[in-house]
């Protein structure tokens, strides 16, 4: 789950309420339904990521034969995946990986900071590839579900990486 927030922009319960039916592993798309905003959205995977999802998905299937519910994502015992578990899940993998001491504290990193990192590395991606920031940014606003491209733009600020290019909204 956290490979696909990371890779997609997917905001966390969108992720969380993933269903099976709304990944379709032949054309390498998921679709969210209803979300934020009540807007629908069809997102392509990269094939890494579309790969990685066909492995979960394999090792689920055998592992729990017969789930508790229809979603994507779920628990050893075969039910939904809930907030909680999720965030305590993240939680491990951060105090694994050394980036935080304990559970609780401000400024430890969060699940909703892999969305703030996708958008980053797309919009800095669009600068080295000297392409027109502005004319892209409604674009990525759709993809990631903001209602308006005034929401993708908070995402630029205080990134150091983005400050350099001289990138404001107020630009366009």
């Amino acid at each position: 789950m956290f490979g696909l927030i990371s890779t997609t922009g997917l905001r966390r319960n969108e992720a969380i309420n993933l269903k099976r039916k709304d990944v379709d592993f032949k054309n390498g798309t998921i679709l969210i339904e209803m979300t934020k905003f009540r807007k629908s959205r069809l997102i392509p995977l990269h094939s890494d990521a579309l790969r990685k999802m066909k492995t979960y998905a394999s090792l689920r299937d055998r592992a729990i034969r017969n789930p508790k519910c229809d979603n994507f994502f779920i628990m050893n015992r075969g039910q939904a995946v809930d907030g909680d578990s999720i965030y305590y899940a993240f939680v491990r993998a951060c105090k694994v990986a050394k980036l935080r001491p304990d559970i609780v504290g401000a400024g430890y990193p969060r699940i909703h900071d892999l969305r703030h990192t996708f958008v980053v590395r797309v919009i800095l991606g669009w600068l080295i590839a000297n392409k027109n920031v502005h004319t892209l940014i409604p674009v990525l606003s759709t993809y990631i579900g903001h209602a308006e491209p005034s929401d993708t733009y908070w995402y630029l600020t205080g990134v150091p990486e983005l400050m350099k290019f001289g990138l404001h909204e107020e630009q366009r």
